[in-house]
């Protein structure tokens, strides 16, 4: 694994658990010993409060990675601070992204990512919102031949019960077409205790949900040589 690995968790729609599956993750990968820096970019800065929250709740609990807000305004201060990270910082930096593509501090954000995390739910509007980031990414790359960074699809909030067969099929054709542009993950069941979350640890019910498509990102991401034998 190289010494650092930056990861974006990112989507222009709304709703589909971008800031859980971060917490989530940084959990995960703080479980396996990795060193881990989450920083919330979202205007909101969900994870930041549930930080503080935690800190609360959970007292003398040692944290397991810090999480650090940053104001996303102004472009120059998140590219100088994303490259300080990217040339300093020896470990894994999750950082959570607000939905609106508007934001011009997004560009560097996804410019000095390796790994963008793109979730969505198997509904019109956030496929095609999908569809639609995945062109503003290709464009960006485009007009900057440096950035280098790849897709990790996941389908989260899967309902297993739901779906027509003609529903099915289109699903897993989506699926299939995401394939051309990155990695696709096992999918993630929606479940009450996803919403039970937290930053200090993944709770016994959590793990079960997302182990099969966290172990398979860790896997691609950051084992890839033991991946191949």
């Amino acid at each position: 694994m190289r010494d650092n690995i930056m990861i974006t968790f990112a989507n222009q729609k709304g709703g589909v658990g971008k800031t859980t599956l971060c917490t989530m993750f940084a959990d995960y990968l703080a479980a396996k010993g990795e060193s881990v820096l989450v920083v919330d970019f979202d205007r909101q800065q969900t994870i930041y409060s549930k930080r503080k929250e935690d800190v609360e709740k959970y007292r003398g609990v040692r944290l397991p990675y810090t999480v650090q807000p940053f104001d996303i305004k102004d472009t120059n201060n998140v590219r100088e601070f994303l490259t300080s990270l990217r040339e300093g910082y020896k470990g894994i930096v999750l950082m959570d992204t607000p939905g609106n593509l508007s934001q011009q501090g997004l560009v560097p954000i996804f410019a000095l990512s390796h790994y963008i995390v793109c979730p969505y739910q198997f509904e019109a509007t956030s496929i095609n919102s999908t569809a639609t980031f995945i062109g503003f990414i290709a464009k960006l790359q485009r007009m900057l031949p440096i950035m280098k960074c790849q897709f990790v699809f996941v389908v989260n909030k899967w309902d297993k019960r739901y779906g027509k067969k003609a529903e099915l099929e289109l699903w897993d054709k989506t699926e299939e077409k995401l394939r051309h542009f990155g990695l696709v993950t096992p999918r993630i069941e929606v479940k009450a205790d996803m919403q039970r979350y937290n930053t200090i640890e993944l709770m016994g019910p959590q793990k079960d949900i997302v182990s099969p498509t966290f172990d398979f990102m860790y896997q691609q991401i950051f084992k890839p040589k033991e991946q191949t034998k």
